[in-house]
């Protein structure tokens, strides 16, 4: 009886055969019988234990796998998006008219909205915390200019946690930063002021017009045009398929918070 509900792993009722068997005269080792009852118990409880922890692990592995599942299925929709406002053609050389003529901006405006909207570890309260250290440090930009690159900040944590995706809506946010602080710059400047009125008569206030402007009028960005022309080459390659990868956005990154005077700081007065 005690070997059958052992087997059974029923032991409360192996312990009162056991307590019955007890009673009867020494014909068997009682304590043999009763060690062997405690170690069958305890292969039990250990195995039960094992079962358990092991069902946790996977049910941990499907929340996680469902998770991820449908983080997938959000990212497609972006993805798509992005993938159809930009050239495949390496090759293709991708200009500020180009730009403008393909409304890549609005396009990629739209992909931005959907990355927020879809749940890809964009977080609303993440990026008030990160407008909020943004306004400080760079009040005399535009408000527009502000959400851009508090928005630049948080979808650059979620791009460096998917170093796979293209980081194209990392760069045109901060492109869009650079943009209206340059040309700030240019129009408080008098060397280049005269400059920026004869270009501004057959090109538009673009990254690309005001890169131009300072390479081509020596003046006090001279020595950041190389930079600028960076942040224009890599904005406008944004535009390329698969281009824009993690080594980029931390390059640009750096032109925002470099920690002592970064460009954006020296664009701003």
């Amino acid at each position: 009886m005690i070997e059958t509900y052992s087997m059974l792993n029923d032991f409360d009722k192996a312990k009162e055969a056991y307590e019955e068997f007890s009673k009867l005269p020494k014909a068997i080792d009682k304590d043999e019988v009763l060690l062997r009852l405690n170690h069958d118990r305890s292969v039990y409880e250990s195995l039960k234990q094992s079962d358990a922890e092991k069902a946790k692990a996977q049910n941990e592995l499907n929340t996680k796998n469902d998770e991820i599942r449908k983080m997938i299925e959000l990212q497609k929709n972006w993805y798509t998006d992005l993938l159809r406002c930009q050239v495949t053609d390496p090759n293709k050389e991708i200009t500020d008219e180009f730009w403008i003529d393909n409304d890549i901006d609005n396009k990629m405006n739209a992909v931005i909205e959907n990355i927020k909207k879809s749940g890809s570890g964009f977080s609303e309260e993440k990026y008030k915390a990160a407008l909020v250290k943004v306004n400080e440090r760079f009040p005399r930009l535009s408000e527009q200019s502000r959400k851009c690159l508090a928005t630049a900040e948080k979808m650059r944590e979620v791009f460096e946690k998917n170093p796979m995706l293209d980081a194209a809506p990392v760069l045109v946010e901060f492109g869009r930063v650079f943009e209206e602080a340059v040309w700030k710059y240019i129009d408080r400047t008098a060397s280049y002021k005269t400059a920026a009125e004869k270009a501004l008569k057959d090109h538009s206030k673009t990254l690309g017009t005001a890169a131009r402007i300072i390479k081509d009028n020596p003046g006090p960005l001279a020595k950041h045009g190389d930079s600028i022309k960076d942040i224009t080459d890599m904005r406008n390659d944004s535009a390329h398929a698969y281009v824009s990868k993690k080594h980029k956005v931390d390059a640009m990154w750096n032109f925002v918070w470099k920690k002592d005077r970064s460009l954006l700081d020296i664009l701003l007065g």
